[in-house]
């Protein structure tokens, strides 16, 4: 059979500002958030995206590409590219966006 709850023992203490902060980081509530916080802190990762996305789909990128690694394939070039965009995404979510 369970313990009751009003008869354990507790701490009477005061909770010191240090431990409500920290509880609170972790125990957070992210129902809380509002809609526009939400929305910017997901449109950052969508901008990085599309700007990568925009860079890596130029014909400079393929001729750099082909001037260090001859590719005939196409299919192999989309590859290569998928490779760059996701090192790039992971470095810049990594480093510059800070959600």
């Amino acid at each position: 059979m369970p313990d009751n709850l009003e008869n354990l023992p507790t701490n009477k203490n005061k909770v010191s500002e240090n431990e409500m902060k920290t509880a609170n980081y972790l125990f957070k509530d992210n129902t809380s958030d509002s809609l526009k916080t939400q929305i910017t802190s997901n449109f950052k990762e969508v901008a990085v995206a599309g700007v990568l996305f925009f860079l890596i789909s130029m014909s400079l990128v393929n001729n750099l590409i082909n001037k260090y690694v001859k590719l005939d394939n196409e299919y192999v070039m989309l590859l290569v590219k998928t490779f760059i965009f996701m090192i790039l995404f992971l470095l810049a979510k990594t480093f510059f966006i800070k959600i």
